[in-house]
Order: structure tokens, then C-alpha cells, then sequence
């Protein structure tokens, strides 16, 4: 299983690849512009939660419109 650490790092290396904000990876990939800061407090993620983050980074969507 994948640690929390890593999990940030790949979401971040993501943000920076892509020039977006964390809380917009959050609002894209999970529906929650919070999320990424919640995993940095400590907070735990859902199964169901970490396969959404898993696939969205899997399939590397084109950067959106603002």
C-alpha cells in the first residue's frame, strides 16, 4: 500500500508538472480543495478516497480552463 508521504509527493510533483494549485488538484480529483492540506495534518483517506486520487493521477488529465 502506498504511504502518505509518497502519495504527496506524486500530488505535488502533479501540481507543479501541471502549474495548478493543491486545492484545485483537491477540487479536480476528489471534489475537496482541502484535501491535500487535511493529509499534510494528519487526517486519513478512505480506500475509496485513494483510488480516485490514484486514478486521476494515473490518467494525467489536460490542465482545465480555469
Amino acid at each position: 500500500m502506498i504511504e502518505i508521504g509518497e502519495l504527496l509527493n506524486q500530488i505535488e510533483t502533479y501540481c507543479v508538472d501541471c502549474g495548478i494549485e493543491e486545492t484545485t488538484f483537491g477540487l479536480r480529483a476528489v471534489n475537496d480543495g482541502k484535501f491535500v492540506s487535511r493529509l499534510r495534518n494528519g487526517k486519513t483517506i478512505h480506500l475509496k478516497t485513494l483510488t480516485k486520487v490514484l486514478t486521476f493521477l494515473a490518467a494525467k488529465p489536460a490542465r482545465e480552463a480555469a
